[in-house]
């Protein structure tokens, strides 16, 4: 299962390696985490729950779905590391890996060898939408802070990308394969909502009803020094993503705190790109024209008596549209319901609201 490192001459790539040794990505912390916020969000997930050992956890899961199960990987850090655990278990064992269509060129180059090389019995899943189609009608996803995960999911407000280019090919795959349950690279040490939702599971593994699924977390409880560490101690060849950025995922997302400078320093050309599209050209994101009036929104005070208002919105288009502007200017907002609520400091008028809407319409 050891690989050699693949130079770009042998793959006819020029822009990076294929491969990089782990050791170079070493990382003792996340990026956008400390390692005291880390280590904290770990004991708030493992109160009063037994932390199961990594391969217990992967044993378990082909024990009690035999051939039904499958390792969701995403070609990131964490999710390799699981791969690699599970392979140790089952040289065959199913592996699902999703190829949204935005996905890092670095990635995709590095899923095809990795599967070569290991020899995997792997599937990629393809979404029956295509991501740029996806924003014309609902615009980019809106920017939202690492604390409003929870809320998204009681409202059912997934962004319509995540939506049509992960969940939905991820059901049609399990259906199609039999499969009952995921082994992941989650952890709970990325988020307070993931140590949160461990917690009140109770373990590590648990039924997501809404998925029709089981999901195994066999690194739950592991810190990114550990990760690192395996990586090292197990000369894992790593995505070279992570010489650049600390995440690897679909590019033009612009859902998370810090987009903007990830991108730039991942792929400055991909990011010109995307700002251009953002800033010059917005009515390439809706199929019909929003003719804003009057009565295109109410505002009302918070509810929570929280220094904003509420302002709603009888097209969510014009809602989002407000957001990614509002978002482009610094203001400080709360986006709801897929663009029907935007939550915006008190101290801006309806007036400023209206030239704001009227300004994304001439753009």
């Amino acid at each position: 299962m050891q690989m050699k490192q693949i130079s770009s001459a042998q793959t006819g790539v020029a822009m990076t390696p294929v491969f990089v040794d782990g050791a170079k990505v070493y990382r003792t912390a996340l990026s956008f985490k400390t390692e005291a916020e880390e280590q904290f969000f770990i004991r708030l997930a493992r109160y009063g729950v037994v932390a199961h050992n990594p391969m217990w956890v992967i044993r378990k899961a082909i024990k009690e779905h035999g051939e039904n199960v499958a390792v969701a990987w995403s070609g990131g850090r964490c999710s390799t590391v699981t791969l690699h655990l599970a392979l140790r278990v089952d040289p065959n064992i199913k592996v699902m890996f999703v190829d949204t269509g935005v996905e890092f060129p670095e990635t995709i180059r590095y899923v095809e060898k990795i599967s070569k090389e290991w020899g995997l019995n792997i599937t990629i899943v393809k979404p029956e939408r295509i991501f740029w189609d996806i924003v014309r009608e609902h615009g980019f996803p809106s920017p939202r802070k690492p604390g409003d995960a929870k809320k998204r999911r009681r409202s059912g407000d997934i962004p319509p990308c995540c939506r049509w280019l992960k969940e939905r090919p991820v059901k049609k795959f399990s259906k199609e394969n039999g499969v009952e349950a995921f082994i992941t690279g989650m952890r709970t040490g990325e988020s307070r909502v993931r140590a949160l939702v461990v917690r009140q599971k109770g373990a590590q593994f648990y039924f997501v009803k809404s998925q029709g699924v089981w999901k195994y977390h066999p690194l739950a409880f592991w810190s990114t020094k550990q990760v690192s560490d395996y990586i090292v101690e197990n000369n894992i060849p790593m995505n070279p993503i992570y010489m650049k950025i600390d995440r690897c995922g679909c590019w033009p997302c612009t859902a998370f705190v810090g987009w903007r400078e990830n991108l730039m320093r991942a792929n400055p050309k991909l990011y010109e790109f995307l700002d251009q599209m953002l800033s010059n050209d917005q009515r390439y994101f809706y199929r019909t024209r929003i003719v804003p009036s009057e009565s295109s929104f109410s505002i009302s005070p918070c509810i929570e008596n929280k220094p904003m208002n509420h302002v709603i919105f009888k097209d969510k288009r014009i809602g989002r549209a407000l957001a990614n502007l509002l978002s482009a200017k610094g203001y400080e907002f709360e986006i709801h319901n897929d663009g029907e609520l935007i939550c915006v400091q008190n101290d801006l008028s309806k007036e400023e609201i209206e030239a704001l809407v009227k300004q994304d319409q001439k753009l």
